[in-house]
């Protein structure tokens, strides 16, 4: 249950007129903070108010009112009804006396309006609430959809950057062998060396224990190791790791992957996994 729906059911009680006094402070204070929520009620005030207007002006007029009296007391001079004081039996016998329906008969007419109208109250407020929430789950949708569209988008643009990585007239490519660390470990830098993009495609490295992680070095002659970005793997070993290759780096021949802190360091500590072959 979201953190609106009791205040929703308060909402389609105030608007009914039954909800009480203690409920009442708890809604104004939700409603003083929840913009949604005071939407949501003022369409609800707004539906019982338009319902009881024309509640009242359904009410008979007074003209009209006096006509059906008169039309009442017509009919009753004409079916003979005996005046006060003469006997019953000089009525027909076959006729019914008619008796005074006038305060009864509206306040009948009224009564059963007044339920009318409370049904029908009721119906709109809860068409009014099921049409909200459904308006907020197509809005919580809509932002779902955009949200992945945006992260589509996103992987796309980082596939494309990828491609032209490996693709593009100044790629270099490079092997990386394991060390005695991880014999079986082995991977590919590729790297653009006009804009420095490269990508590492590395295969059967060890597991990364808990707060470490590899990084990955770029080591230029008379130069010490600049470093790059740091990586896990998946449960095959398996890493793809995007990076940009520093421009007082990009003559780098000699590139490293070392285990080191997850947070990165800037010079190698830790012991190397892949290295270049010309190391």
């Amino acid at each position: 249950m979201s953190t609106h729906e009791p205040y929703i059911e308060m909402m389609a009680a105030q608007a009914l007129g039954a909800l009480e006094a203690g409920e009442s402070r708890s809604l104004e204070n939700h409603l003083a903070e929840c913009a949604q929520c005071r939407t949501l009620s003022a369409k609800l005030d707004d539906t019982a108010a338009a319902l009881a207007y024309s509640v009242e002006a359904d009410e008979p007029s007074p003209e009209v009112r006096a006509r059906i009296l008169e039309k009442i007391k017509a009919e009753t001079r004409t079916t003979g009804t005996p005046e006060t004081g003469v006997s019953q039996q000089s009525a027909p016998s076959n006729v019914v006396p008619l008796t005074k329906p006038t305060r009864s008969f509206f306040r009948t007419v009224l009564k059963y309006g007044a339920i009318a109208a409370s049904i029908i109250l009721a119906a709109l407020i809860i068409a009014t609430v099921l049409l909200w929430r459904q308006n907020q789950r197509m809005k919580a949708e809509i932002a779902e959809l955009n949200e992945n569209a945006n992260r589509t988008q996103t992987e796309l643009a980082r596939e494309r950057e990828l491609v032209e990585a490996v693709t593009g007239p100044d790629a270099t490519f490079l092997r990386l062998a394991g060390t005695d660390a991880a014999p079986r470990a082995r991977a590919r830098l590729a790297y653009d060396q006009y804009t420095g993009r490269a990508v590492l495609f590395a295969y059967d490295l060890p597991p990364v224990p808990p707060g470490k992680a590899y990084q990955l070095w770029f080591i230029s002659e008379g130069r010490p190791p600049m470093p790059g970005r740091v990586f896990t793997t998946d449960a095959t070993g398996r890493a793809v790791m995007r990076d940009e290759v520093p421009a007082n780096g990009r003559d780098a021949k000699i590139f490293a992957v070392t285990l080191e802190p997850e947070g990165g360091v800037q010079s190698p500590t830790g012991e190397k996994y892949l290295i270049t072959p010309a190391s």
